[in-house]
């Protein structure tokens, strides 16, 4: 028999944090009384939060960068770098509330003015902050909404079904209606030194994103057949992403391929993207930060999956497999099982690969 919902431990936790919160929260007192300033949320990807760099810049150029402060989880080094004021906050955050009030305390340092939660996907993280009194609040259309509907005047952005950039392009138009849609491509402005070697991000943000190791093993081998001291610097963070690093030196047998998963910040990650000659990897945050610094990328996709990250690019190529490509591969890898990926054959990635040298 299924668990009532509310019986479940998150739904649980969530209502006696939301409980406490309210009773604190009256405890915290703000006493600025002219509202100048502007909060933004972006408590979802790496990826997403790069994406969005483009549209944080029409926001700073109509209330000024330092009126803006982001509320973030994954993409703070980045944003920092920018010079925008960061909150970071952990996964889960609303459901301890030692770190939801710690984190509440920091934000009743200012006077919202508006609220714009730039998140595609709308969560519970955000609830706590319906305490604050904006004057409006910006969102994506999504489910979760009602309460806020009934406190605030909230503006609702469409999502598009197309590609990221177009629901980036609706969100920026509410800013400024006279917005240009290719001055929203994403730019991370860092010094640049091409080096020779080829950065390969072996993560993303799912496992039905990433190909087996045997996959990518079989490209990186034709590289190497061509360019036999080349070497490769493979990125990525936890346990999953080193052990796909370990089978990937096995299955190659090449020296050059050198371990930096969990050795880097994210920012140093972005420089040594910056860095490469060339960037091969999966639809991943790594990805979109190749893509705002204008690389080079072979990125392995699955024209099943969704497709609005497949950024339109003359440096980008994507690896895929064709409607007519035979099965080329028996693999057995239980962690990364995605066929789409795991049937790419090898001439796809070298046609590709020729096509950006």
């Amino acid at each position: 028999m299924r668990k009532p919902v509310w019986l479940k431990t998150s739904v649980i936790k969530y209502n006696i944090t939301k409980f406490l919160f309210n009773i604190l929260s009256f405890s915290v007192n703000n006493k600025k009384i002219k509202k100048t300033d502007i909060l933004v949320t972006q408590l979802d990807g790496i990826g997403d939060g790069i994406i969005r760099l483009g549209l944080l810049k029409i926001l700073a150029e109509k209330y000024g960068k330092e009126n803006i402060i982001i509320l973030t989880k994954n993409c703070y080094e980045i944003l920092e770098l920018e010079g925008y004021k960061v909150i970071k906050c952990e996964n889960l955050f609303h459901l301890n509330i030692f770190k939801l009030f710690k984190i509440y305390r920091e934000l009743k340092k200012y006077n919202f003015k508006e609220l714009y939660m730039m998140e595609f996907k709308k969560d519970k993280e955000v609830d706590f902050l319906m305490s604050f009194n904006y004057d409006i609040v910006y969102s994506y259309e999504c489910d979760g909404l009602e309460e806020w509907k009934k406190k605030f005047p909230v503006k609702l952005v469409p999502r598009s079904n197309k590609k990221i950039i177009e629901s980036v392009y609706n969100f920026a138009k509410e800013i400024d209606e006279n917005v240009i849609k290719e001055s929203l491509i994403p730019v991370l402005n860092i010094r640049i030194e091409e080096l020779e070697y080829i950065a390969v991000g072996v993560g993303a943000g799912g496992d039905f994103k990433v190909a087996s190791p045997e996959v990518l093993a079989d490209f990186l081998n034709y590289i190497i057949s061509i360019q036999p001291d080349i070497e490769f610097r493979v990125l990525g963070n936890g346990k999953n992403q080193e052990e796909y690093y370990q089978k990937l030196k096995k299955l190659t047998g090449y020296e050059k391929i050198i371990n930096f998963v969990d050795k880097l910040t994210l920012v140093e990650s972005m420089e040594m993207i910056a860095n490469a000659k060339l960037y091969i990897g999966f639809d991943s945050g790594l990805y979109n930060i190749a893509y705002a610094l204008n690389k080079k990328i072979l990125a392995i996709v699955s024209m099943k999956n969704s497709q609005s990250c497949y950024h339109i690019s003359k440096n980008i190529e994507f690896v895929y497999r064709q409607d007519n490509d035979k099965q080329v591969r028996n693999i057995t890898d239980k962690t990364y099982t995605n066929e789409e990926l795991n049937q790419i054959p090898a001439e796809r990635f070298i046609e590709k690969y020729n096509l950006l040298k």
